[in-house]
């Protein structure tokens, strides 16, 4: 009774002394300097639709989180206090703020947290929350608070695991399969924690990871949970953290995984899907620890298998993947085949770009080393995103290539066609720019423009369940062998075509309308392109017979009709092919036998899929041989003597000359020697040269 009624003397005198009578209060306020705040009026309005109100503490007096008396100014506390929340509507999430530091978040009803940490004076405390719709509501009060927080007892693993899934998780309202992580020990004070990547990515950063780190001050239980299980990043996830001393949650949306102390965590198949580091998941059929391929089946060394390279067709490899990455047994598979496939396919000259070497220089060189193939497939898998300016990447040797830098690599080599098959998230977003180069024919990505590409999974209506490597990929790499071993001789853009169709089909991402894969397809509307080689324009041919060589070209819907049409004066003869399935490029020899001498001209036509006709021409001389001299005639006028022997100064000579099966007469020379003294020594020779066939000389 002595006791109880100490307290209350001295709960007394404490308000006495905060609190005097009102004309003592005027006397003593320049002295004691103690402010009345009243707890902001835009808070006090109605519910609305939507509305959250501070239910406690109220107005009062409050001592160890007891209600004592009501107050009518201010709410002041004597230890800890127990912050309530009361919601008109439906919310999602509650969070709890002092002086605009959020302490905690609550998941559940009713929405409460205890306020217990060695604090003084005026504060304010203030709750924000989050409906099902995504209206914030706010409410806030002013508080004198005197509090010295008690040691407690740190809370168990498992104690916090009962946090987290009671109040984050919820499994009777979750609606998606998670995967939630956790260590065996708290962290402590002066660890370092932060996403892989900051979500959105600054527009300038160029190199990853790039760590904004949360620095832990106090002992706190830390979860992931990753909300996308086997899909690749970026995707949605939550950093959870509970402090150990008060139960207090707090929630972070990320896109990357954790990396704590500079080491990336569960990033590995043995550490992700080992069931020790789960705190929770509601995966009914999680895949048997030790399922997963080892990096080193697919080996990291070139293992392309040499075919003759005809200097026409190429393919890119990259596999983007980098230390500290998640994936890296799932991109290995996926670069590991896809560089088999090209390495395999005839005439094909494949570039494979693999870790380490796989930074952006390595990929321009890539570019580089193809660049003077006429069609070059470029294949990327790799961890994809959007960054700040909303600019699509992907992530290659810790470097990130931007649609801008492929679209660069691409415009340096115009004369090579590219076909783009990218596989990893967000990939949907490459395609507005990759179709505007004008050497772009294909595009196919593994998911739209906001989804996520998957690696290996195996729901239980997956078509091919004993596939690797990512989802999308490895379903098409099936099909692009099942294809071509059909039909050998098919057109590479009808090869991506079927493949693509057939690998959206054993896609379990896309059954299940997780995924759209997408593809893009340039229009034609060009002729193909026709090169003659052999001959020169406006040559001359000295025989009757003659090889016109050269190709035609058409790397989007491919070549159908081929012809070539002879003329000559007075004549011509025409002659044509067709071809199933339609040839990207075509080698032509046209021989031509029995050449009328004269002007010739050959024109050679091709038409694609799409009926699009395009042709050249050449036009060359047939000029025969000529091993007959022409026949020359004389005839000598007057005065001659001794049959015209012997003629005067002045005697005119008429000179002739006919070629009728040669080559035509081109000039006549002549010669004239004068024995003056007829001494039977001619003393003087006179040449001359006349251009035609008849001349007359004197």
């Amino acid at each position: 009774m002595m006791k109880t009624l100490l307290v209350g003397i001295v709960v007394l005198m404490l308000v006495t002394s905060i609190f005097p009578s009102t004309a003592e209060a005027e006397k003593n306020l320049p002295k004691i300097n103690i402010h009345v705040i009243r707890i902001n009026e835009s808070t006090q309005k109605p519910f609305d639709s939507f509305n959250v109100e501070i239910s406690k503490p109220e107005k009062a007096f409050y001592l160890n989180d007891n209600k004592l008396f009501p107050l009518f100014f201010t709410t002041i506390i004597f230890g800890p206090i127990t912050v309530k929340a009361t919601i008109a509507g439906t919310a999602e999430k509650v969070e709890f703020y002092i002086d605009n530091t959020l302490k905690n978040t609550d998941f559940t009803e009713p929405y409460s947290w205890k306020w217990d940490e060695t604090v003084f004076f005026k504060h304010t405390i203030k709750v924000k929350a989050y409906s099902t719709r995504k209206t914030i509501a706010e409410a806030e009060t002013p508080v004198f608070i005197f509090n010295i927080q008690s040691t407690p007892q740190e809370l168990t693993k498992e104690e916090a695991i009962e946090i987290l899934v009671n109040q984050v998780i919820k499994p009777s309202i979750l609606d998606h399969t998670i995967y939630a992580f956790t260590l065996d020990d708290p962290l402590r004070e002066g660890d370092k924690i932060a996403p892989w990547l900051p979500d959105p990515v600054p527009a300038s950063v160029e190199k990853f990871p790039y760590l904004i780190y949360r620095e832990i001050t106090k002992t706190t239980w830390f979860f992931w949970i990753d909300d996308v299980p086997r899909g690749k990043f970026a995707h949605e996830n939550r950093f959870v953290f509970i402090d150990a001393a008060t139960g207090a949650v707090e929630v972070q949306e990320e896109k990357w995984w954790p990396v704590l102390n500079d080491v990336s965590l569960w990033n590995a198949s043995k550490d992700y899907w080992n069931p020790d580091n789960w705190a929770y998941t509601n995966d009914e059929n999680p895949p048997p620890l030790g399922s997963f391929g080892s990096k080193n089946d697919y080996s990291f060394v070139d293992t392309n298998i040499d075919s003759p390279s005809f200097g026409s067709e190429g393919a890119i490899v990259i596999n983007g993947w980098s230390s500290g990455q998640t994936g890296e047994e799932n991109f290995s598979a996926d670069a590991f085949k896809m560089g088999l496939f090209w390495g395999t396919y005839p005439g094909f000259e494949t570039a494979k770009v693999n870790p380490p070497d796989n930074n952006q220089s390595n990929v321009h060189n890539a570019f580089n080393e193809t660049g003077d193939n006429k069609d070059v497939v470029v294949y990327i898998t790799a961890h994809g995103g959007v960054d700040a300016s909303g600019e699509p990447y992907v992530s290659c040797g810790g470097e990130k290539i931007t649609e801008d830098d492929l679209c660069d690599m691409a415009k340096e080599h115009p004369n090579t066609t590219y076909k783009w098959v990218i596989d990893s998230c967000y990939s949907g977003n490459f395609m507005d720019s990759l179709k505007e180069l004008n050497n772009t024919a294909k595009i196919i990505t593994a998911c739209g423009k906001n989804e996520v590409s998957y690696f290996d999974w195996d729901p239980k209506n997956d078509p091919n369940p004993d596939d690797t490597g990512s989802e999308f990929s490895s379903g098409f790499y099936e099909d692009l062998w099942e294809e071509w071993l059909n039909n050998p001789s098919i057109d590479i853009v009808e090869l991506l075509d079927k493949a693509f169709k057939s690998a959206v089909a054993k896609d379990a991402c896309a059954i299940n309308n997780d995924t759209h894969p997408q593809v893009w397809e340039k229009e034609d509307s060009d002729p193909p392109l026709i090169v003659i080689t052999n001959p020169e324009n406006n040559s001359v041919i000295p025989v009757p017979y003659l090889n016109v060589t050269g190709w035609a070209s058409d790397t989007v819907s491919g070549i159908v009709y081929m012809d070539f049409l002879w003329e000559w004066e007075g004549g011509s003869y025409h002659e044509e092919s067709v071809f199933d399935p339609p040839a990207p490029e075509l080698h032509f020899i046209i021989t031509l036998e029995d050449i009328t001498p004269g002007w010739n001209k050959v024109t050679v036509g091709a038409r694609d899929a799409v009926n699009n006709y395009g042709t050249n021409s050449v036009t060359f001389f047939y000029i025969p041989e000529d091993t007959i001299p022409p026949v020359t005639t004389k005839e000598v006028g007057q005065p001659n003597w001794d049959d015209g022997y012997t003629i005067a100064p002045y005697t005119p000579i008429w000179l002739n000359a006919t070629d009728e099966e040669g080559s035509g007469v081109h000039h006549i020379y002549s010669e004239i020697a004068w024995d003056p003294d007829e001494n039977g020594v001619c003393d003087y020779v006179f040449e001359e040269t006349v251009y035609g066939d008849a001349a007359e000389i004197q």
